[in-house]
């Protein structure tokens, strides 16, 4: 059996590909608002007066800070998700292209997988019609084989009625031969006893 993947696990492949790359995207996408919402946040910290208090949420916890403290920290993490967003997408332009030659390819294998099903299906069509052409004389050679059968059978019937006469004549003609063999046999004792009965003592 061959191990090449078939039709279906080439396409899945190619979805899975895809969808890997919808989720980088996605992921760009989501970091993009988040840089977005410091770009919101910095720009309203930044007429504030630096000591004047403001509250952070990190993670689960409201923290209190000052505007001096919270803006270096806001900054920086905007910076670490551009840098993330920068490198995603270098990620999806090395996946775009490792997508492209694979569609290349799935195009490739898919076409050839086509002719293949076709030449096996010209194939198959050819025995089938090979075939049929064996079939045809091989039935015709058994109709006239049972008809030399039917009328052989009515020959021997004809023979084996024959032979039941003839043995029936026959059983008829040995039990007539019998009869008159059994009578001569008779005939001759009273003879021989007659001729005994007859002679001087």
């Amino acid at each position: 059996m061959s191990n090449q993947p078939n039709e279906t696990e080439i396409v899945n492949e190619f979805q899975r590909r895809r969808e890997k790359l919808n989720n980088t995207w996605n992921k760009i996408t989501e970091l993009t608002a988040e840089v977005a919402e410091h770009d919101l946040v910095l720009k309203a910290l930044t007429p504030m007066d630096t000591s004047r208090k403001c509250f952070r949420l990190i993670g689960d916890v409201l923290v209190e800070r000052t505007v001096g403290e919270t803006m270096p920290a806001v900054n920086g993490n905007k910076e670490k998700l551009v840098e993330v967003i920068t490198s995603l997408k270098e990620t999806t332009k090395a996946q775009e292209k490792d997508l492209a030659e694979f569609q290349e390819k799935l195009v490739k294998v898919i076409s050839s997988v086509r002719e293949a099903t076709k030449a096996q299906e010209k194939d198959l069509a050819e025995f089938q019609e090979k075939l049929v052409k064996v079939i045809s004389p091989v039935r015709k050679t058994t109709k006239a084989q049972e008809k030399d059968l039917a009328e052989f059978q009515e020959k021997l019937v004809e023979v084996i009625s024959s032979v039941r006469e003839t043995t029936k004549a026959q059983k008829k003609d040995l039990a007539e031969f019998q009869a008159k063999y059994k009578l001569r046999v008779v005939q001759k004792g009273e003879a021989e006893a007659a001729k005994e009965a007859s002679a001087p003592a």
